[in-house]
């Protein structure tokens, strides 16, 4: 193998660090050198490559940040959901609870009508007749139908409430 002489000047910083890479690796000054600007110059070639390598680094966090941005925005809509699903679930318990509850009796047969009976089926459950005319013909002062008029105008209030955040979603 044919070699060449470069003379160059360095600052003593750079020489010494060449002296001490030398010592400690067991090499001359001249193997030490020619090794250390073989490296170097192996880092400048890939150095070309690692610069794209760079800007996809960059492109992938630019995703990273409007993927977190978009998952931040779903759970928040999902915390809203959970939030009107907790509301709407408790009116349903609410309902369950109030719907045997007896709130008149049937006009045509006397029997008792439910919650159920009158927002549900809109017939007594006894003689299937309608219940259209049952407050006309009851006591309306009724305690049980005041309590069943006062959860249905809630249950009418949080559905009204979950139509209009779904619309504005």
């Amino acid at each position: 193998m044919s070699s060449s002489t470069i003379y160059a000047r360095v600052q003593d910083s750079a020489k010494q660090a060449v002296d001490e890479y030398a010592s400690r690796h067991g090499r001359t000054m001249s193997s030490a050198v020619q090794e250390l600007l073989g490296l170097g110059l192996t880092a400048a070639a890939d150095k070309k490559f690692l610069t794209p390598n760079a800007d996809e680094l960059e492109l992938m966090r630019q995703k990273l940040r409007e993927r977190e941005i978009e998952l931040q925005k779903e759970q928040s809509v999902r915390k809203e959901l959970e939030r009107e699903m907790n509301s709407l679930k408790k009116a349903a318990d609410l309902w369950a609870e109030r719907a045997d509850i007896s709130v008149a009796n049937c006009s045509h047969c006397n029997a008792e009508i439910t919650g159920s009976d009158l927002l549900i089926l809109g017939r007594c459950s006894n003689c299937q007749k309608s219940t259209s005319t049952l407050f006309s013909q009851s006591k309306a002062s009724d305690s049980n139908t005041l309590d069943l008029m006062l959860v249905l105008g809630a249950v009418g209030v949080l559905l009204g409430l979950l139509i209009t955040s779904e619309s504005s979603h």
